[in-house]
């Protein structure tokens, strides 16, 4: 412990110390020494999709290739046997005029219409196709469960992206229905299985099935196998609903009391649905065990995998596992240039909740960073600024890293990023101010009224405007006596640093 508290970062009030050499100026670039200021995280949420995507995969992935999970989970990559149908057949079919008829024929015109309209462009909710709908919504009820099944296979082939079209959300919105009223007389197994189709047909965050069987599981995690407490917590993640009603507490007392029984990739699992649903992991054990688990099997994970337990082991550890926090950081030194940016974001991420700075990482990051940073979301740029921010340190990259950042953020390449993610812009020049870095021009388009109004999309006030914005906007004041760009109005600022 004393190792650790030997490397923890006194900041009295976050404070940084005087950075009057930290780069060379540039133009519209001021760098002064720093006078107090507390640092704050952007209050932005957004991820991005491309990564949640791979994310999700990559854990369903896990389940798929491990033989213990196959008779619940199933692999986008099986193959279904269809059968030939000419263009004259599936004419035929789709002219029929579909008079009631019983669901296994109905079933089998389906599969016969998929066979061929997967492989000549046609869409489920083409007209040409209203009356099969139709049908099938018609038979739904007599469905058994394996033609049930058989169907949600099909529809996965299909190229469905728009699952708010009118045509395609009244079929799954029906399917959803029936999916409820069933899962009462299914067994665990029959739940988690028909839960995975939603997941491979992308209807999963949509689906009120799947939160009533996420929800009756997790009601009594106790009766459920570890491979089954996996799957669940990887539909609760996947689902992002959870976050105010899991029995958590419950579930990680299961986890606990069966931990040898989980693999590494089955605790990452674990650990990203902890995340999702926002839920600290209340035993330092288990948080004890995850550490000694991530250290002896480093060399098994991967960037989803190590993000997922950096996101949760940041959130959870306390005081008495700053030791484990210290030992994986050593370790992680050596996967920098193993992982990708975001993986190295949540690297850098790590120590600022106990605020423990281990100076070889964060340099490593740094630079990877330097290297990568075109490439680089906004949102991992801002993060990094802001690790090194709080935990009080200049890498002294060559090329500076807090230069590289300030020319990153005046590239034409990044003005989409500007105004879509202009929270994560403000929070970045937040954190470069702290560290008495005030590039005029990025201020004066950050603080500009009108990209606070479409930003925040209100009137600005007090109640709106969040403390990245304020401190910002007084440290230009303070620190910039020549700064002529744009500020909030002396009302505004006034009533904004009232203390309520």
């Amino acid at each position: 412990m004393r190792r650790v508290l030997s490397r923890l970062v006194t900041l009295g009030c976050t404070c940084p110390r005087k950075i009057d050499t930290l780069i060379a100026p540039v133009f519209g670039l001021v760098v002064r020494p720093t006078r107090p200021h507390s640092v704050y995280s952007s209050s932005f949420k957004r991820s991005s999709a491309v990564f949640i995507d791979n994310e999700n995969s990559n854990a369903h992935n896990t389940m798929v290739n491990d033989p213990a999970y196959s008779r619940t989970v199933v692999s986008r990559d099986n193959r279904i046997d269809l059968p030939t149908v000419t263009e004259a057949q599936f004419r035929d079919l789709i002219a029929e005029n579909f008079r009631p008829s019983t669901a296994e024929k109905t079933c089998d015109d389906f599969q016969k219409v998929t066979a061929y309209a997967i492989s000549s462009g046609f869409a489920l909710v083409d007209a040409t196709l209203d009356t099969l709908r139709e049908q099938l919504v018609a038979v739904l009820p007599t469905m058994t469960d394996d033609q049930l099944i058989a169907v949600f296979k099909l529809i996965s082939l299909w190229n469905t992206k728009d699952v708010n079209d009118p045509k395609y959300k009244k079929l799954w919105s029906l399917f959803d229905e029936q999916c409820i009223e069933r899962h009462q007389n299914w067994s665990v197994d029959k739940l988690l299985l028909v839960m995975d189709h939603w997941y491979i047909m992308n209807l999963l965050r949509f689906s009120e099935f799947v939160m009533v069987g996420v929800s009756k599981l997790a009601s009594k995690p106790f009766r459920l196998t570890p491979k089954q407490l996996v799957q669940m917590m990887f539909y609760a993640n996947a689902s992002r609903k959870f976050s105010p009603s899991l029995p958590m507490y419950d579930i990680e007392q299961h986890i606990c009391s069966n931990y040898n029984e989980f693999n590494i990739k089955e605790l990452g699992i674990i650990s990203l649905g902890f995340f999702k649903t926002q839920t600290h992991i209340q035993s330092q054990e288990l948080v004890k065990n995850l550490y000694t688990s991530i250290i002896n099997q480093i060399i098994n994970i991967n960037s989803y995998e190590l993000a997922a337990f950096l996101k949760i082991l940041r959130y959870c550890t306390m005081h008495k596992n700053a030791d484990s926090m210290y030992k994986l950081m050593d370790i992680l030194t050596e996967k920098v240039d193993k992982v990708d940016l975001v993986c190295c974001t949540h690297m850098a991420l790590l120590g600022t909740n106990l605020l423990i700075r281990h100076k070889e990482l964060l340099k490593k990051i740094s630079q990877q960073m330097i290297k990568k940073i075109s490439q680089a979301r906004i949102k991992d740029i801002e993060r990094i600024t802001l690790a090194l921010t709080m935990l009080n340190y200049n890498p002294h990259t060559t090329p500076c890293i807090f230069e590289m950042v300030v020319n990153e953020l005046r590239s034409d390449s990044r003005n989409i990023d500007f105004e879509i993610y202009t929270k994560c812009y403000i929070s970045t020049l937040m954190s470069l101010a702290v560290n008495g870095i005030f590039p005029y021009d990025c201020i004066s388009k950050a603080l500009q009224y009108e990209t606070l109004i479409r930003c925040y999309k209100k009137e600005l006030s007090k109640s709106i405007l969040p403390r990245d914005v304020l401190s910002l906007n007084n440290s230009v004041i303070i620190e910039c006596p020549d700064y002529s760009g744009p500020l909030l109005s002396v009302e505004l600022n006034k009533s904004c640093n009232e203390v309520s």
